[in-house]
């Protein structure tokens, strides 16, 4: 027999619940990868000194300017007034020195704002002219960036004529490393001056002259062995040392033929020694003279002539002994 189980109302069966399915477990993380340690850099730290660069050596500048006054020129000043002189750097020419100009030596740093100028003692700084057989002359300070020398003190003491030679050298001895020397050739030009190195007397010996007159005998010819001379000489060229001079002259003259004298010997000598003469010499270059003037004799003829004077210079001989 069946039997028949009915469950009370509201009491119903409950559920089965089912197992959740398991969660899937995470894979497992990767081994971190080993890094190099992290080196932390103080910034406020100072870094590793930057190498010193050399010092630039100091350049010595040579020029010739106008007559100024240095001494109160700063660095700037000073390098500026170069600029309007003439640079004697790296020429092998002679540049042509005249009357009332300054040389100038100047020692020259090159900066990180540009030139500067470099006291001179800082620098090792000498500098000196010399003119051919003269006694160098040195560069004195002017103020404590410059070296100068006037020309006014170079004509007073070495006495350079038109054409003559003088070596600008100057000397930089540096506190460390070997000295250095730079030179610049010069050559003075004067457009006048005197004889003899400036001076206006010279003596044009000898002299042969003569009044043009003859006889039977001949012309009347002499020489003079002394003769005193003052005069100037002109150049028309700064470039050329080829001159005009003039000059007033006084000279003893030996004449021949002449009245004829008797000596105690009873012989007879055509030399008349007492004669004198004066005049204006014409001088050209040094090469040949004219001369024109009056000439007197203190003899029995007692004469007065004009005469003419031919004086061969020195140029001529020299040029005559290469032959």
């Amino acid at each position: 027999m069946l039997l028949a189980l009915i469950a009370p109302p509201g009491f119903a069966a409950k559920p089965v619940k089912k197992p959740a399915p398991a969660k899937p477990k995470p894979a497992p993380a990767p081994a971190p990868t080993p890094t190099a340690p992290t080196t932390i850099i103080d910034e406020t730290a100072p870094g590793p000194a930057a190498p010193k660069k050399p010092p630039r050596k100091p350049r010595v500048e040579l020029a010739v300017c106008a007559v100024e006054d240095l001494s109160e020129l700063e660095s700037p000043a000073l390098l500026k007034l170069l600029k309007k002189c003439r640079s004697l750097r790296g020429k092998e020419t002679a540049t042509e020195l005249a009357d009332e100009q300054l040389l100038v030596a100047v020692c020259v740093h090159k900066g990180d704002d540009g030139d500067e100028a470099v006291d001179t003692k800082e620098c090792g700084l000498k500098a000196t002219v010399t003119a051919d057989g003269a006694t160098a002359l040195s560069l004195g300070a002017d103020g404590d960036l410059a070296l100068a020398l006037r020309t006014s003190k170079l004509i007073k003491e070495a006495k350079p004529s038109n054409g003559t030679k003088l070596d600008f050298v100057a000397v930089q001895t540096p506190a460390e490393g070997e000295p250095r020397t730079v030179r610049a050739p010069l050559v003075f030009r004067s457009g006048s001056e005197g004889y003899g190195r400036g001076r206006v007397i010279w003596f044009p010996l000898p002299m042969l002259t003569t009044d043009f007159s003859s006889s039977l005998q001949g012309y009347r010819l002499g020489i003079t062995p002394v003769a005193v001379a003052a005069g100037w000489k002109w150049y028309p060229s700064t470039t050329s040392q080829g001159y005009f001079g003039v000059s007033a002259f006084l000279a003893w003259n030996l004449l021949v033929p002449n009245d004829t004298q008797t000596l105690s010997n009873a012989t007879f000598v055509r030399v008349n020694y007492k004669a004198l003469g004066a005049g204006v010499l014409f001088d050209a270059a040094g090469y040949f003279a004219l001369g024109v003037g009056v000439g007197k004799t203190f003899t029995t003829d007692n004469r007065t002539d004009l005469r003419t004077w031919l004086y061969f210079g020195p140029k001529l001989l020299m040029g005559l002994n290469e032959f």
